[in-house]
């Protein structure tokens, strides 16, 4: 059940129980105890229900805010990151692994390992995807955390994202899932055609759906 229904469902449960016992316990005025009980008895085990629920969202956006921040005191991605930004033009403009390779040795100012640079930042944030996609951590949290950061990463990389799911569909297959997600109908209508074909992880419509604009 979505997140903003689960409350408001248990709320109203709660209320037509007690309405129901209270109109129970009118008609039978002899001995209403056992109705009022069992009314009792329910709206008590809807609020264990509530707080499971409640605690169990708490936990998931922890976790979602762990994942966000974990980067931050990762080296290696911040190290990545970097150079991802300050090459993002050469990045952009690469169709393929190759021409990114050949872009970099061409430029006495990246040095060869742009390639792997990339590649890292793909297995990042498709490790990260996969969390979103297993449904492991609190979505609403993550679109507005991460969400135009990795609908930015994708964008920089999709001829690369493209090259490699066409060779092999279940390459990225979460990271594609998850700029499915969180990108604007302008970015997918431009970046779906050059990002191969349907994810997996995506449900039949949104697959149908992401088919049609692939062309």
């Amino acid at each position: 059940m979505p997140v903003s229904a689960m409350p408001v469902a248990l709320i109203g449960i709660g209320i037509f129980v007690l309405v129901v016992a209270s109109l129970a316990a009118v008609s039978n005025r002899t001995n209403p105890g056992p109705v009022v009980a069992v009314a009792a008895g329910i709206v008590a085990m809807i609020g264990f229900i509530f707080n499971a629920w409640f605690n169990d969202r708490q936990n998931r956006i922890k976790y979602t805010l762990d994942v966000y921040f974990q980067r931050y005191n990762n080296a290696t991605y911040n190290d990545r990151a970097t150079r991802f930004y300050e090459h993002r033009a050469t990045i952009a403009a690469a169709q393929s692994e190759a021409a990114l390779r050949e872009a970099a040795l061409a430029d006495p100012l990246i040095a060869d390992d742009l390639v792997q640079t990339v590649l890292y930042m793909l297995n990042y944030w498709e490790a990260v995807a996969t969390v979103y996609v297993e449904d492991h951590l609190d979505r609403p949290a993550f679109d507005n955390l991460s969400g135009d950061l990795v609908c930015m990463v994708v964008e920089r990389t999709s001829w690369l994202i493209g090259e490699k799911r066409r060779a092999d569909s279940e390459y990225f297959v979460n990271l594609a899932a998850l700029y499915w997600y969180a990108a604007d109908p302008e970015s997918r209508a431009r970046l779906v055609p050059r990002l191969g074909p349907a994810p997996s992880r995506l449900p039949g419509s949104e697959q149908r759906r992401w088919s049609a604009l692939a062309g």
